[in-house]
């Protein structure tokens, strides 16, 4: 499936998350265009799992209601975007619809 090659697991604080490499070589895992690539490449596929994977690796490092726009290979983390955090809400709903899964206000997907 050509989606694969787009799917990478990122250890991130002790726990293996499933991301998106958006522009491999050049770009590691980016929040905007993982969020924005998420329902064509995780939920259309059937990657439930992987896409609430993703979503909990972004939802664990936000900051001042940020997501993070990328995790660099040395462990550190970027906000430098404007907009992840609305496609982040974008993909989460997009997860909703797709998993049926009822997600709770204060559950770790909605508290990001």
């Amino acid at each position: 499936d050509a989606a694969d090659d787009f799917l990478v697991t990122r250890r991130i604080a002790g726990s293996e998350l499933m991301t998106v490499i958006a522009g491999y070589p050049w770009f590691a895992d980016w929040g905007r265009d993982t969020m924005i690539s998420m329902p064509g490449l995780m939920l259309t596929t059937g990657r439930l799992a992987e896409a609430r994977s993703c979503l909990m690796a972004f939802a664990q490092h936000v900051s001042e209601g940020m997501i993070p726009n990328c995790f660099d290979d040395a462990g550190k983390v970027h906000y430098n975007t404007v907009d992840a955090s609305l496609w982040y809400l974008e993909a989460v709903r997009a997860y909703a619809e797709a998993s049926r899964e009822r997600l709770p206000v204060d559950g770790p997907l909605l508290r990001a």
